[in-house]
């Protein structure tokens, strides 16, 4: 294994160790300044909105396909603004989506969820998106598999990660938003949170929406 290469993994663990830092003291303080809506988010999403930003990423296979198709990604922003909107009056402030027309790595086309998810922050395939999330956005890639799931966030990134599956059961994207958000898995009927996601999931729960709300992700303008 030559120099360039013990490096580049050094780099990459640092980098992804680093950025897991940044957030969890980040989303630390946004929980701190934003306690009014962590205790009473379900009363104040009455009186004003908040707003997220959002771009999701389409990547190109090998073949020259993409891994899922724009008016799915659509369907899926509808649901998943609907979803935060009737909620938690979380509305989207941008919701971008873009398209990688570079052939994009095997190792980040296919993709373990779980644990394994939270390993790849400190390897090439964290590498990958961080580099290719947008600044200040909640990034989401559209990958060809998420082994073992539909969709995967390791919660402490700033990028989530679903396949052509998950967009097509449509509540996948605002389910791992919520990950994103800290949220976990929350198996009543109809819950955005539940898993499996079924494709119509919208309910949200009074103290969900304050998790959501006072998320660093979720901000005022």
């Amino acid at each position: 294994m030559g120099l360039k290469s013990v490096f580049g993994k050094i780099g990459r663990k640092i980098s992804g160790a680093f950025g897991v830092i940044v957030n969890v003291i980040e989303e630390i303080f946004t929980r701190g300044f934003g306690f009014p809506d962590f205790l009473f988010g379900w009363l104040l999403e009455s009186l004003y909105s908040k707003k997220l930003r959002l771009t999701v990423v389409i990547l190109t296979k090998p073949d020259g396909t993409l891994t899922t198709s724009v008016a799915g990604v659509e369907r899926s922003i509808e649901h998943a603004e609907k979803t935060l909107k009737s909620g938690a009056n979380i509305t989207f402030k941008k919701s971008d989506i873009r398209i990688i027309d570079v052939t994009a790595p095997p190792y980040v086309l296919r993709v373990e969820a779980g644990i394994s998810a939270f390993g790849d922050l400190f390897q090439a395939a964290g590498e990958y998106f961080r580099g290719n999330s947008e600044a200040g956005d909640l990034t989401a890639f559209v990958i060809d598999d998420v082994i073992g799931s539909v969709g995967s966030s390791a919660s402490w990134a700033d990028f989530i990660l679903l396949d052509n599956d998950g967009i097509t059961r449509g509540s996948t994207l605002v389910h791992e938003i919520g990950h994103a958000c800290v949220l976990y898995h929350w198996n009543n009927s109809n819950n955005f949170m539940k898993t499996p996601s079924s494709i119509s999931a919208n309910r949200v729960n009074w103290w969900q929406s304050n998790i959501l709300r006072s998320s660093r992700h979720v901000g005022y303008s």
